[in-house]
């Protein structure tokens, strides 16, 4: 989600600010996450922040001024100001011709347009494949600009109150989602969605278990602390799997 956030405290020794975006605890902005533009904070100042990573124990959230919109195929950075960085590709796609001709059809799409930088994404070769890649891509990244002019920049954020939701990226998904693909009927009422769809609770409570069991009878335990993010891997019932005989090494296990 994007904020506009407000400076509530600012400590040097650490290099980072506390911003207030109306969360229980204050965000923390490091520092490097300022925008270049950006690098003098002051106490009560509003800012335009975003989400990197949701609040963690006794620790808000993090935050930064580097604003990111996302598609299948693009990230778009719309305050990047550098001129000789507006177009990069991931470093999965080592294919040099693909990654020349993935960077030749970006540019044509925003040359002489002040839209700031894009990350072409890995799952973007596979365009190459398609006879229509100029109308895809030149869709998909006028479509982030627009998202940006219409809906957030559009806001006059100098004239609001902070803290502020500015951008709902999950609202923004699930609407896409159903403009999409959306089913003939949609539920709305819990008891008829609770009569409908009768395993829906626990296919839910399942997807925040910190246990996820795999179909080859491993399973992992996920543990997240103020640090690191703990994956612990347990062979579980393996033994009881169809292709086991008994004579597996550890390695297979």
């Amino acid at each position: 989600n994007i904020y506009l956030g407000k400076v509530e405290r600012i400590i040097k020794e650490l290099a980072v600010a506390f911003i207030n975006i109306g969360d229980t605890k204050l965000g923390f902005l490091p520092q490097d996450n300022l925008i270049s533009s950006h690098k003098n904070l002051a106490i009560g100042e509003n800012i335009l922040v975003q989400i990197v990573r949701q609040q963690i124990a006794e620790k808000g959230v993090l935050l930064t001024q580097k604003i990111s919109l996302e598609s299948d195929n693009f990230v778009y950075f719309p305050l990047e100001n550098n001129p000789t960085n507006k177009v990069n590709i991931s470093k999965k796609i080592v294919d040099s011709k693909a990654k020349k001709n993935l960077r030749n059809l970006v540019e044509n799409v925003i040359k002489n347009k002040n839209v700031g930088g894009f990350i072409v994404r890995s799952n973007a070769k596979n365009l190459l494949q398609n006879k229509n890649i100029k109308t895809l891509i030149t869709t998909e990244i006028l479509d982030l600009v627009n998202l940006w002019e219409q809906q957030i920049k559009k806001q006059n954020l100098y004239k609001k109150s902070a803290p502020n939701l500015i951008y709902n990226s999950y609202q923004n998904k699930i609407q896409n989602y159903k403009n999409t693909f959306a089913p003939k009927n949609i539920y709305t009422d819990k008891n008829i969605i609770k009569n409908t769809f009768p395993t829906l609770q626990s296919q839910l409570d399942n997807l925040k278990n910190n246990i996820v069991y795999l179909s080859n009878g491993v399973n992992i335990i996920i543990e997240t602390t103020n640090a690191l993010t703990v994956i612990d891997v347990n062979s579980g019932n393996v033994e009881n799997h169809k292709n086991y005989q008994g004579n597996f090494s550890a390695e297979e296990s």
